[in-house]
Order: C-alpha cells, then sequence, then structure tokens
C-alpha cells in the first residue's frame, strides 16, 4: 500500500478547532493493491469531521449497525463521535483521500452538499477533485507562510466543486427526463407510423445505445416495448368499434405483419384479437 499525507502539527494529533470556522488538520491518499485490505474501526468515532472520496475502487461502511457498499467516485462525510467502521474492498486498486477538519462553521459548509441520509453521495470520478487534495497535502507538509489559510481556501474549493457537480449532475437527469417526455409524447402521436429507434437517437444526437438505457430508467421499458403497448392498446379501440379485419387493424397500427401482431397481442392480453373482439363486442 502506498500512503501520501501531511498534518497541521508533526504527529496525527485529533485537533479541534473550534475558535476558527473551517481548519483542515490532516489530509491524505491511499493507493491499495488487489491483495490488500485496510479496516478502520473507531468505536466511538473521533471528535472532529472527516471527508473521504473513493476515487478508484469499492468500499463497505457500516452505518447504523448496516453495512453498505459505496462505489467509486462516491464521497462521504464522517461527523464527531460517529462510529466509524468500513473497510476498502480487495477487488483491485482503490485510491482513496481523505481529510479532516474542525472549526465552529465545519457542519454550516457541509449542509448545501446534498449527502443522503447515511451521509453518502455519488459524484462520478472527477480529477479537479483529486488536485485539490494534492494541494492540500503539499501545503500541509511543507507548512509555508499561510499554509493553514491556504488549506482552507482550497477545501471550500472542493466543497463547491461537490455542490457543483451534484447541482450539474441533478440538472443533467432532468434534461435527459424532459428529452423522454418528448419523445413519448411523440410515440403516442405516431405509434402507426415505421418507427426506428436509432434514427430517433440520431435526431437527438444520442447514442442507440444510451438512448434505450435511459428512456427504460424513466419508463420502466424499452422504447419498442412502450410503442408495441400503445398500438396493443389502439387495436383494442379498433376491435370494439370498427369492422375492420384482423389485416387492417394490424396496419393500421402500425404492425406490417399480421401474424406478428396477433401473436404480440395475445401475449400482451392472453387472448387473440378475434377472441378479444368476440369476448367484449356489446
Amino acid at each position: 500500500m502506498y500512503m501520501d499525507s501531511g498534518f497541521l502539527t508533526s504527529i496525527e494529533d485529533v485537533i479541534i478547532c473550534d475558535d476558527s470556522e473551517l481548519t483542515v488538520t490532516s489530509c491524505g491518499f491511499y493507493k491499495i493493491d488487489n491483495n490488500e485490505s485496510l479496516t478502520t474501526y473507531r468505536r466511538h468515532g473521533r471528535k472532529d469531521f472527516q471527508i473521504i472520496y473513493i476515487q478508484n475502487g469499492t468500499a463497505d461502511f457500516n452505518v447504523n449497525n448496516c453495512k453498505i457498499p459505496v462505489r467509486e467516485g462516491s464521497v462521504v462525510v464522517i461527523y464527531p463521535d460517529q462510529k466509524q467502521q468500513y473497510e476498502y474492498k480487495r477487488n483491485g486498486s482503490t485510491d482513496v483521500y481523505w481529510l479532516h477538519f474542525s472549526g465552529y462553521k465545519a457542519e454550516a459548509f457541509l449542509k448545501d452538499v446534498p449527502f443522503d441520509q447515511n451521509g453518502i453521495i455519488n459524484l462520478g470520478m472527477n480529477s479537479d477533485f483529486s488536485n485539490i487534495f494534492k494541494k492540500i497535502i503539499r501545503e500541509l507538509q511543507h507548512k509555508d507562510v499561510y499554509f493553514e489559510q491556504m488549506c482552507q481556501e482550497y477545501f471550500k474549493e472542493l466543497l463547491l466543486l461537490f455542490k457543483r457537480q451534484s447541482y450539474n449532475s441533478s440538472n443533467c437527469i432532468y434534461k435527459h427526463y424532459a428529452l423522454i417526455k418528448t419523445i413519448e409524447q411523440d410515440f403516442i402521436h405516431n405509434y402507426n407510423l415505421n418507427i426506428q429507434i436509432n434514427e430517433y437517437a440520431k435526431k437527438y444526437n444520442v447514442s442507440t445505445c444510451w438512448f434505450i438505457r435511459i428512456f427504460k430508467s424513466k419508463t420502466g421499458i424499452s422504447p419498442q416495448a412502450y410503442i408495441n403497448e400503445i398500438r396493443i392498446q389502439k387495436s383494442k379501440e379498433y376491435l370494439l368499434s370498427s369492422d375492420f379485419n384482423i389485416s387492417q387493424i394490424s396496419n393500421n397500427v402500425g404492425f406490417e405483419n399480421p401474424m406478428y401482431f396477433s401473436r404480440l397481442f395475445k401475449i400482451k392480453t392472453g387472448i387473440s384479437p378475434s377472441g378479444y373482439r368476440k369476448l367484449y363486442s356489446i
């Protein structure tokens, strides 16, 4: 295992600086190889705050006696006096940055970072995060003039980056879902046309795989399945309100092959189109 770290004092004391708004007391980096493990257990926690950024790899955190797997790109906050029990998993190289801090405004600086109820947020891999951690480590090691203020400002910048990344990620998801809503409406109005999923992806300048994945995450089904659901519903209306034959109905709702339409209709409803018409027609 490789470790690089810096401390406010020459040893790893738990330093509480309640007379300052925010003080970084230590910061470091672990690189854990796949044949090693690193477990931390502090029954009564520490008296300061801790931020952990898992840049690469995974870990298991015990929060309220529940094991929670934490994936790469996640940031974990640990509060004073909170029991600490976590292990970096041995399933590949793991890169972890950590930072301890205190101060009378320490908790206030954290409030706008939307950690979940377990104190975890996934922000993805971002080299800007690791670069700031490295700057703080260097400041704590060299202790040049005004190094404490530099560490404080770097840490504030890091928290701002966390908030920006969180906002951009949420905004991106909102935009994606808004796009899918638009496409849903398009499918509803054009269900009877020859809809090509790859053409929709091309139209909105995204890959076909991404389009299918984000559509399914929003609706629970694939785009083609969504279109087929609309077509089957429309075919029921034709069956009960018109005298069109099965081939005509199949063509009207967008199926080129009547046999495929009949087979899919039975899979979805448990009954054939003709049987459905006979059973439900008044």
